[in-house]
């Protein structure tokens, strides 16, 4: 551009007009022209940015102001003007110390040098991002939102599905949508009934014809209900079926044309709304013919009137009694008996407290000992002054000597247990706390029985009596308890459920029979156990291979029988006597016990043979090798129990396989044996598998 002082100034006036801020460097990085609004955009006085500057020194104010963050200054200085040597084009954007945001674009000269715009986005950067906040929040809330209703959906789902009305569905086609499965109880229809699509006219005619409706033509019944379907209303009625159910009907129209409806059994609602009306009757009734009487007092707790009734039922005459108080009726005596009690409850109405069954002793006009027991509520006006009381009396003459007959049979009753060899405990149903209890009992639970009375009946006591069935009698079962010390015992059980001064308790009747349990397990462990070896017997051995035959052909899996018979066991008893015979038997078993299988069934059949039943095989060779392995068993335990005897015992053993098709475990049995026999024929120790030798 030739030198035009003019045309220089009007370019400087051109480049401070701009909004952005612009530099020019010359090739030898020296800056040619800045304008104010780089300084103002940069944060670098004009003083500094002035023409003939070199970029380093721009750089260098930048990187000691922080511009470029954390660093050491000449790397940063030198980095940076290593880059702008390289004069090529660039575009960035750089978030200034306080904030702004200035976006950088350098394009370089065709001589050298380059012209850098220096834009503030800062505004248009914070949109974007509070934009892009939004953008995230939105979709946050609407996955929430999503996850929401989903959540609802599923608990609704549940709901339905869980609530215990009947519930359905039928679109405008009259066709069932959906039901849940209360509705199918309820209304006892077929499960297939369930099924989506099915006509609405299905589960009338199903009606219709088991007589839901009453008398008449089914078809003609169908085709009314399913003309009255087609015009839905808001509807509610209650239909007993023929069964005497009652059910409670409500339907609601849907947009599309269809119905929703719920279904309610409601019988015992019905049953108890017929009751409830009987026992509003039977208490007017009682009411009228009731023996309570009336009365009312001023706010001197003086007596200003009685029910008609009352001197019939006290033998008090009223004229004699009106104007007196409560206290005036009764003798001095009586009073200072029961001192305190009169005391609180004269306290009582002094504070115009309502109070409730005070119960005090008097004589009528006949001389007559009596007691009463009244109850009264205090009265205001509108202003919240006390008027008096007002309240019921009633005589309890009869329950008290009742009340002192049943304390004589308390401790008679306390006595009569105290003698019994049958542990007795009244326990309450709620809390499982004892109330009372004998002696004895507290012997079977070794405890002090003072420990008892009041107090849990114990953790493991307490989870036994949750898990019966209290609410009715129980005789004589049989039931294992743990004390508090851990030992456990067998015991004979009965309860009685009852009420007990207004609490429901359960009547423990309790004997101890842990030797007779004992007894019993011993005899039956002697029906099934060979007395000498300690083993299965014979009878033990059949039951047993019964149930291993079912299972067999149940899982449908394999098995063998291995029968076991003594080679020279004879010779021993004879020389040496049948005490050492036993002795070996012993060892023998106790040999094939402890090395055969926990799962494999060892028992003896009498005299010398002896039998396993090996289950699960899935290798033939399996029960042949563990025949040959327990005749060297035998072998070994027969020269252990009878060491330098002379004697070479040993065995011969037969295997039949089974599968639980066919015959039954004798036939088995048989198959083993014979097999036995033929290796017996065979020699000493050998193993013949059914017809086969081994």
């Amino acid at each position: 551009m030739p030198n035009d002082p003019a045309a220089h100034a009007l370019l400087a006036a051109g480049i401070e007009a701009l909004d952005s801020g612009i530099t020019v460097f010359d090739a030898d990085l020296k800056l040619v022209a800045a304008n104010r609004r780089f300084s103002e955009l940069i944060g670098i006085p004009p003083e500094v940015a002035r023409p003939g500057t070199g970029i380093e020194a721009l750089f260098r104010y930048n990187a000691e102001h922080g511009e470029y963050g954390a660093g050491e200054i000449d790397a940063i200085v030198a980095e940076r003007v290593a880059i702008a040597r390289r004069f090529e084009a660039h575009s960035f954007e750089r978030e200034r110390p306080d904030g702004r945001i200035i976006d950088v674009r350098g394009t370089p000269l065709p001589g050298g040098g380059f012209v850098t715009i220096y834009t503030d986005v800062t505004t248009h950067r914070r949109r974007e991002q509070a934009l892009e906040k939004l953008r995230a929040e939105l979709e946050s809330r609407v996955a929430e939102r999503t996850a929401e209703l989903a959540h609802k959906r599923a608990q609704l789902e549940q709901i339905v599905g869980n609530i215990r009305h009947g519930i359905t569905q039928v679109n405008g086609k009259l066709e069932m949508e959906l039901c849940n499965t209360q509705f199918l109880d309820i209304m006892r229809f077929p499960a297939e009934f369930a099924r989506s699509g099915r006509p609405f006219a299905d589960f009338i005619r199903y009606n219709a014809e088991r007589g839901e409706y009453g008398p008449g033509d089914i078809d003609a019944i169908i085709a009314a209900r399913v003309e009255q379907a087609r015009h839905p209303v808001p509807h509610r009625f209650e239909r007993t079926r023929p069964d005497g159910t009652t059910i409670e009907v409500i339907g609601n129209p849907t947009p599309d044309g269809g119905f929703v409806t719920t279904y309610i059994d409601v019988t015992e609602r019905k049953r108890a709304e017929a009751a409830l009306r009987e026992s509003e009757q039977r208490f007017r009734d009682f009411a009228s013919a009731g023996a309570d009487w009336y009365f009312e007092t001023d706010a001197e707790l003086r007596y200003t009137w009685f029910s008609e009734q009352t001197e019939e039922r006290t033998g008090v005459r009223v004229a004699g009694a009106l104007g007196k108080r409560r206290e005036d009726l009764t003798r001095p005596e009586f009073m200072e008996k029961d001192a305190d009690n009169w005391r609180r409850h004269l306290a009582d109405m002094a504070a115009h407290l309502p109070y409730r069954d005070f119960s005090y002793p008097f004589v009528d006009s006949a001389g007559r000992h009596r007691d009463v027991s009244v109850s009264g509520t205090p009265a205001f006006d509108e202003n919240g002054k006390f008027l008096g009381y007002r309240g019921t009396g009633r005589e309890i003459t009869a329950y008290r000597a009742a009340e002192r007959a049943l304390k004589e049979s308390e401790a008679l009753l306390r006595t009569i247990m105290e003698a019994s060899p049958v542990g007795v405990a009244l326990i309450s149903r709620e809390h499982f706390i004892i109330r009372t209890c004998n002696g004895r009992l507290a012997e079977m639970a070794r405890r002090p029985i003072d420990e008892m009375i009041g107090q849990p009946a114990g953790e493991a006591c307490t989870s036994i009596l949750a898990s019966l069935d209290i609410d009715h009698p129980i005789d004589s079962r049989e039931i294992e308890l743990e004390r508090e010390d851990g030992t456990k015992w067998w015991a004979l059980l009965t309860t009685r459920p009852l009420s007990y001064r207004g609490e429901a308790t359960v009547l423990l009747w309790i004997y101890d029979i842990s030797e007779l349990h004992g007894a019993r397990e011993s005899v039956e462990r002697l029906a099934l156990h060979d007395p000498l070896t300690d083993i299965p017997n014979r009878r033990y051995l059949l039951d047993f291979g019964t149930n291993a035959l079912a299972r067999a052909a149940r899982q449908g899996t394999r098995g063998a029988l291995i029968y076991l018979d003594l080679d020279g066991f004879k010779a021993v008893n004879d020389r040496l006597g049948h005490q050492q015979g036993d002795r070996l038997l012993r060892a023998i078993a106790h040999a094939l016990r402890t090395r055969t299988r926990r799962s494999d069934f060892v028992a003896r059949l009498g005299g010398d043979e002896f039998a396993i039943i090996v289950e699960g095989i899935t290798d033939d060779h399996e029960p042949l090798n563990l025949a040959h392995s327990m005749i060297a068993v035998i072998s070994d335990a027969a020269s252990t129990a009878l060491p330098d005897s002379g004697f070479d015992i040993a065995a011969s053993a037969g295997i039949a396989f089974f599968d639980g098709i066919g015959a039954g475990f004798d036939a088995l049995l048989g198959r083993a044996d014979a097999a036995m026999y033929r290796a017996k024929q065979a020699g000493r120790a050998t193993v013949c598998i059914e017809a086969t030798d081994a």
